[in-house]
C-alpha cells in the first residue's frame, strides 16, 4: 500500500527534527479523555471490514481455522467474505506455512485432465457452514500446466527466518496450455454452481491471482532478475502481458459457466483516474473500443450521426419523431422527451432497459454510470456542528417535500431514500420505479469519464473519442494518446 502525501511529509519531518536535535525528550504522558455519546446516531454504518484472506488454505477446516473463522463470522452483521490464495495449487493437502494445495487438477499419462473437488470443496463448505461467502481467488498455477523449467522446483518449503522469496518457486509461472487453464476456469465455476446453487454463487466474487506486480507472477520468463539484469524491463513487459492475456482466459472460462459471475470490477478506471501509468492501454478500454468500431461498421448509427448535437435535444428528436428505433442515453432523456412530446409516452410508445452485460464483459452488470445532477460534500475538516447543519440543509431546505415533488413530477428521480410509496402513486410510476431500483441497488456508481477526469484530460478523451467513432484512429492509437496524458 502506497503512503499518502501527509503520511510521507510528516515521517520526513519527524525524522529531520530527531537528527537536528540529538537527545530526543521523550514525550510527556498529559493523558486523554475520549467521550462517546451513544445516544447520538450518525447514520448507518455499512460493514466494510467484513472481508478476510489468508496464505494457507488447509488450515481453514482444522479445529482452529474453524474456531477463528466462526468468531470472525459472529462479530459481523452481515456474511463474511473470504479468499484464500492455493485453491488450485497442487499437492497433499498438507497445511504448512506460506503454502498450500488442493490438487483440484491433475493430468493422466496422455495430458487429460482429472478433476478433484474433495479439498476445495472442504474449503468452501467451512465457510458456507459458518454463513460466509468466498471471495474465490482463482490461483495458482498446478504443477501439470505450470511452465517452469525443470530446474525450479514445483513447492517450496519456507520457514521463518529464510528469505521470503523463497516461495516464489513453479506454481507462480504461467501456464504451457492457456486454453487448458480456461477449461480449469470454467470446470471450477461450474463445479461450484452445481454444488451450492447459481443464485449462491453469483452473489460470491471472482478473482484472479494475487498481487502478479511482484513475485507471485513469474510468466514463461522467471521472476525479476534486478537491476543486474540486461533483459529486466523486457522480461517484465513480457510478464504483465502474459498476465492480461491469463485474466482475459479467465473470464472466458469463468463466464462460460456463470455469464453473470461477479469478477472485475471498477479497478480499470480507477487505475485511469488515479493517472497510473498506462493506464488507458487495459485490455478492457482496448476492447471496449474495438466493439464501439464494430457497431459503426455494422451501421448501428443513423447516417450523420457525428453531427447531432444532443445539447439541442436533436438526438431525442429522431426517436420520437419516428427516425430512430433506439436511444442509447442516461435516465435524464426521459424528462426531456417527456416534455418534448407529452404524447409519445402517454401512447406507450416509450420502452426501456439497463445497458445490456457484453456476453464476455468483466465487472458487475449491476454497477451503473451516469452523471448526478449535482455534486454536495462536506469538508472532512468540518466540525460537527458544521457537519449537522450541512446535512438539515441537505435534507430539510434542498430537498424538501416540494423541491423533491417537483422533480418526480418531471420524470427526475431525486437522490432521496425511502421514496418507494411516492413513486407507485404517480403515473410515471414505472419508469421512475425501475430508475430508483438501479440506482439503490448498484454496488458501484461511476461519474460518467469525461466528468471524473481532469478537464485537460477529458477535452483530449472526447476529441479522441469522436476520432474513433469515426474510424480515423485505431483502439490502440486511442489508448496511445489517452496515456499521453496521464500525470
Amino acid at each position: 500500500m502506497r503512503p499518502s502525501a501527509a503520511l510521507l511529509v510528516a515521517a520526513l519531518a519527524t525524522t529531520l527534527s530527531a537528527v537536528g536535535t540529538g537527545a530526543v525528550t521523550p514525550p510527556q504522558d498529559t493523558g486523554v479523555t475520549i467521550r462517546v455519546d451513544t445516544a447520538v446516531v450518525k447514520g448507518p454504518m455499512y460493514p466494510f471490514w467484513a472481508w478476510f484472506g489468508h496464505d494457507e488454505p488447509n488450515y481453514t477446516y482444522t479445529p482452529n481455522g474453524r474456531k477463528l473463522l466462526t468468531e470472525l463470522q459472529q462479530l459481523s452483521p452481515v456474511p463474511v467474505f473470504m479468499r484464500v490464495h492455493n485453491l488450485l495449487t497442487s499437492g497433499d493437502g498438507a497445511h504448512a506455512l506460506k503454502w498450500g494445495s488442493t490438487n483440484v487438477y491433475t493430468e493422466d499419462a496422455g495430458g487429460r485432465a482429472i478433476y478433484n473437488w474433495t479439498i476445495l470443496d472442504r474449503i468452501v463448505d467451512t465457510y458456507r457452514e459458518r454463513g460466509m461467502k468466498p471471495f474465490v481467488q482463482l490461483g495458482f498455477m498446478p504443477e501439470a500446466l505450470s511452465s517452469a523449467p525443470a530446474s525450479v522446483p514445483y513447492r517450496h518449503f519456507w520457514k521463518p527466518g529464510d528469505a521470503y522469496n523463497d516461495i516464489y518457486t513453479g506454481w507462480t509461472y504461467a501456464p504451457k496450455d492457456y486454453g487448458k487453464w480456461a477449461e480449469l476456469c470454467y470446470q471450477v465455476t461450474r463445479h461450484l454452481v452445481e454444488k451450492y446453487g447459481r443464485a449462491e454463487v453469483e452473489s460470491w466474487w471472482f478473482e484472479l491471482w494475487n498481487e502478479p506486480d511482484i513475485g507471485y507472477w513469474s510468466g514463461s520468463v522467471g521472476p525479476g532478475g534486478g537491476r543486474g539484469d540486461p533483459q529486466a524491463a523486457q522480461k517484465a513487459q513480457t510478464r504483465r502481458d502474459e498476465f492480461n492475456k491469463l485474466y482475459d482466459f479467465t473470464v472466458e472460462g469463468v463466464r462460460r459457466a456463470l455469464p453473470t459471475a461477479r469478477i472485475g470490477g471498477p479497478e480499470v478506471f480507477d487505475a485511469i483516474a488515479a493517472n497510473e501509468p498506462g493506464a488507458w492501454s487495459d485490455p478492457a478500454v482496448i476492447k471496449a473500443n474495438q466493439l464501439i468500431q464494430e457497431l459503426v461498421k455494422a451501421d448501428g448509427f443513423v447516417d450523420g450521426f457525428a453531427s447531432i448535437a444532443a445539447d439541442s435535444g436533436a438526438d431525442s428528436a429522431l426517436l420520437y419523431t419516428g427516425k430512430a428505433a433506439m436511444y442509447l442515453m442516461g435516465t435524464w432523456a426521459y424528462p426531456s422527451i417527456k416534455t418534448a412530446d407529452p404524447d409519445f409516452i402517454a401512447a406507450g410508445n416509450l420502452g426501456y432497459i439497463p445497458f445490456p452485460a457484453v456476453a464476455d464483459g468483466v465487472g458487475d452488470p449491476a454497477n451503473i454510470a451516469g452523471n448526478p445532477a449535482n455534486f454536495w460534500s462536506i469538508n472532512a475538516d468540518a466540525t460537527e456542528a458544521e457537519q449537522a447543519a450541512v446535512t438539515k440543509y441537505l435534507s430539510e431546505g434542498l430537498m424538501n417535500d416540494a423541491y423533491v415533488d417537483a422533480l418526480l413530477a418531471g420524470g427526475a428521480v431525486p437522490p432521496v431514500a425511502g421514496l418507494e410509496s411516492k413513486l407507485a402513486a404517480l403515473d410515471d410510476a414505472e419508469y421512475l420505479t425501475t430508475v430508483y431500483g438501479l440506482a439503490t441497488e448498484a454496488p458501484h456508481f461511476q461519474l460518467s469519464w469525461d466528468q471524473a477526469i481532469d478537464p485537460s484530460q477529458a477535452d483530449t478523451m472526447l476529441n479522441n473519442l469522436s476520432q474513433l467513432f469515426l474510424l480515423e484512429i485505431t483502439p490502440e492509437e486511442f489508448s496511445t494518446a489517452m496515456d499521453g496524458t496521464l500525470k
